[in-house]
């Protein structure tokens, strides 16, 4: 009965037959253009796609598909529980900014019930123009001959914690696609696509080593491991081993010839050890290692259901102001307290339990899990889930515009295959 409802909601000639419809898919193109790139036009955009939803009408059988569907479900529970936490929570200006972002999964239902098939592969392919056009300006940037923020930085419009993510994810992706997987990609890609992600990958590839951004580099490493484990575990051993050498090899030259990557390297032990042995927190390292031990040390005192959305920093900010009552209790040099209090604490774990506790993070992991069951190519789906799983220890990338869009976005995309 529910496919019978599928086949019918999803038939071209009557359900996508609108002008309403076909602005949201342009729009959603437009999105995926703009993604990599701008602030201002993933708000505008995010606006006026729910809208444009929204006024399609059809909710009798938009609501017949996602009453039934896992992953909407999980997704309407946590941040159903993000909203309820504001009963405990008094800080409400600090919750609004940090629950808005979630508000990007809104393209999971959008893509499921109102996103033609003959668009899936355009969003992808404005994703990686706009991509390309990112690094590119990146470049400009880098060597001097533009000035966009940072004079002479490796990264332009985004964070370069965000801007190694996309890196990252966009060679894992574009690796799939190149490798043309046919459970996900079912009809045979034009040669310019090809040309377009295999531009993609390559920049990226170099780009990524390029810019300082940790986050992305382990998780491109991890994944790698992944990619290749998943190709080749079942029926070519020997192809798994010399691939798996390849990559530890990349790496290693990578650290032995790239300045850049190298001194980011060598700067985590060295980070590490100031904290170890001088107790110093002055640093990228230090900084992360002291939120989390903060962190760590208020969900004991509340893990069921934490400290509410918008408290959550407002209970760090008393452990670091009985630091400053008590400098004897209190690290020997800490960075700049300002910004540890009104910031997070560099992990999307550790922050969802410090806002929501246990059944706030049990609640987000719920989403990936049925974001994995339902996905028609579960390769993809892993390969998504370790990029950004990796990336969440460092940073929570859910908190951050440029990823939560980029992460709601390919989910969304890809979970939403199996309807094609």
């Amino acid at each position: 009965m529910e496919q019978q409802a599928n086949k019918n909601f999803f038939d071209q000639s009557s359900i996508h037959s609108g002008k309403i419809n076909l602005f949201l898919n342009y729009a959603l193109i437009a999105f995926a253009f703009v993604l990599p790139f701008s602030r201002s036009g993933i708000s505008i955009f995010i606006g006026i796609i729910p809208v444009l939803w929204i006024a399609e009408g059809r909710w009798k059988w938009k609501w017949q598909i996602l009453k039934k569907d896992k992953l909407f479900l999980a997704i309407c529970s946590f941040v159903g529980f993000q909203l309820l936490s504001l009963l405990w929570t008094d800080n409400y200006g600090k919750a609004v900014l940090s629950i808005k972002n979630y508000g990007h999964w809104i393209l999971v239902p959008i893509f499921l019930t109102s996103v033609q098939s003959r668009f899936f592969i355009p969003a992808v392919r404005a994703f990686a123009l706009g991509l390309v056009l990112l690094v590119f300006l990146a470049l400009l940037n880098y060597f001097g001959i533009i000035q966009i923020g940072q004079e002479g930085a490796a990264n332009v419009f985004m964070h370069r914690l965000d801007f190694s993510m996309f890196l990252a994810w966009s060679i894992i992706f574009g690796l799939v696609y190149l490798r043309n997987n046919r459970e996900l990609f079912r009809e045979k890609k034009p040669a310019k696509d090809l040309i377009l992600w295999a531009v993609l990958v390559v920049v990226s590839g170099i780009w990524i080593f390029v810019q300082d951004g940790r986050s992305g580099q382990l998780a491109l490493l991890v994944a790698l491991l992944f990619l290749v484990s998943l190709l080749f575990w079942k029926k070519h051993k020997i192809i798994l081993i010399l691939s798996l050498i390849f990559v530890i090899i990349f790496f290693d030259l990578q650290f032995r010839f790239n300045k850049t990557f190298q001194s980011r390297v060598l700067d985590i032990r060295y980070e590490i050890a100031n904290v170890q042995v001088e107790n110093v927190y002055e640093s990228s390292i230090g900084y992360r290692i002291l939120t989390w031990r903060i962190a760590l040390d208020l969900i004991k005192n509340n893990p069921v259901a934490g400290y509410g959305i918008g408290d959550s920093m407002d209970a760090v900010k008393n452990v670091v102001d009985h630091w400053q009552d008590k400098p004897d209790r209190s690290p020997s040099r800490l960075p700049n307290m300002d910004v540890i209090t009104n910031n997070h604490v560099h992990n999307q774990y550790l922050q969802i339990l410090l806002e929501t506790g246990l059944i706030g993070l049990m609640l987000f992991l719920s989403i990936f899990y049925f974001f994995y069951k339902g996905s028609p190519d579960k390769k993809m789906a892993v390969l998504l889930i370790v990029v950004f799983f990796t990336g969440f220890v460092a940073e929570p990338f859910m908190r951050n515009q440029f990823s939560s869009a980029l992460i709601s976005f390919f989910m969304a995309w890809i979970y939403s295959n199996r309807k094609r």
